[in-house]
């Protein structure tokens, strides 16, 4: 790595212009979603705050990651071709500069959120998620039941995502919780007539764990809105989503920057910019569990809705590090074999 290009590369990316207009922009959004000292208006003010400004500041360091090989084409080739590094490292240095100043712009958002969160009582936090059946209908001919082998241990409740059919005006539902090693059961019991969540807490212990549920009596048809059962623990602070959040976009900046970067070689700046946004579109879409959480930005969007929830989301696992990773590496890739002669390869 040559920290002079890096600081080039940052310097490139966050502009006078662009920090004076994020900073202005970051004071509008937090001055509209300043909540009051409520639990829910807090973080559905972090939600706001955080996907306002990445909606609008991503694109911008993303087109200027991908405007880079394009930049020293237009007039800096007969230097960077002289220049007493390797090209690799020219590559590199490029978008370790680019991703500091996403790192840089990160940190401001986590900040412009806190600021809209006035509330950082006590919230719950998640530890973990595992499948839950598909196609699960309780319409009340018979519970659903599954078991769970790898549950987290400690005091944990299990939560889960709920839709009504308003076949009539509401429906009881409860929610079971079985340790199968001691026969221990916990019971949480809710009247449905939307779509809402219902949590139940978890027997301590390590062994697997039954989970049921059950339409009580007569009533509307319920099923499951998400795939997914989340293991949620109480945390001493709401301020840890914001470092939950900024975890989850900075894996996302690392491959989008990379693959920008190495797009831009091959094609226009927009074009580029265009597809590798573009690109986390299969994960967000796909259906395989193992496929979204190891696409590079695919878990974004869940993200931040269990921010809006005022849950703390997990931080990224091993799979979701390991996909940004290889995004990155591939779009490295790209931008070193599009700079193979310094001249456009078309």
């Amino acid at each position: 790595m040559n920290p002079l290009l890096a600081a080039l590369a940052f310097r490139r990316s966050v502009t006078r212009g662009f920090v004076l207009g994020a900073l202005a922009l970051a004071a509008v959004v937090v001055a509209s979603q300043r909540a009051p000292t409520l639990d829910t208006g807090s973080a559905i003010a972090r939600e706001g705050v955080w996907t306002v400004l990445i909606l609008c500041l991503a694109p911008v360091l993303v087109r200027r990651a991908a405007a880079t090989v394009g930049v020293w084409r237009s007039g800096e080739i007969d230097w960077l071709a002289k220049a007493p590094v390797a090209r690799a490292t020219v590559i590199v240095s490029a978008w370790l500069g680019t991703f500091a100043a996403a790192l840089s712009v990160t940190g401001v958002i986590a900040l412009a959120a806190e600021l809209a969160s006035p509330d950082a009582g006590a919230c719950e936090r998640r530890v973990g998620t595992t499948p839950a059946p598909a196609n699960l209908v309780l319409d009340g001919t018979a519970p659903a039941r599954w078991i769970v082998d790898d549950r987290p241990t400690g005091e944990v409740r299990a939560r889960v995502y709920l839709a009504f059919v308003p076949i009539a005006v509401a429906a009881d539902v409860e929610f079971v919780a079985r340790d199968l090693s001691t026969r221990e059961e916990r019971l949480a019991r809710a009247r449905i007539a939307s779509r809402t969540t219902l949590e139940v807490a978890v027997p301590r212990g390590n062994g697997p764990v039954e989970l049921e549920l059950r339409r009580v009596g007569a009533g509307g048809i319920v099923l499951l809105a998400e795939q997914r059962v989340d293991w949620l623990v109480t945390s001493s602070s709401a301020r840890a989503a914001s470092l939950a959040t900024a975890a989850h976009v900075a894996l996302a900046f690392a491959a989008w920057l990379a693959i920008a970067l190495g797009l831009g070689a091959w094609m226009g700046g927009g074009i580029a910019t265009a597809s590798a946004l573009a690109l986390t579109l299969p994960g967000w879409l796909a259906e395989n569990g193992g496929l979204r959480s190891a696409w590079p930005a695919a878990d974004l969007a869940e993200t931040l809705d269990l921010v809006g929830r005022g849950v703390i989301p997990d931080l990224p696992s091993g799979t979701a590090v390991l996909g940004s990773v290889l995004g990155t590496v591939v779009g490295l890739a790209l931008a070193l074999a599009g700079t193979r002669t310094w001249r456009s390869p078309t």
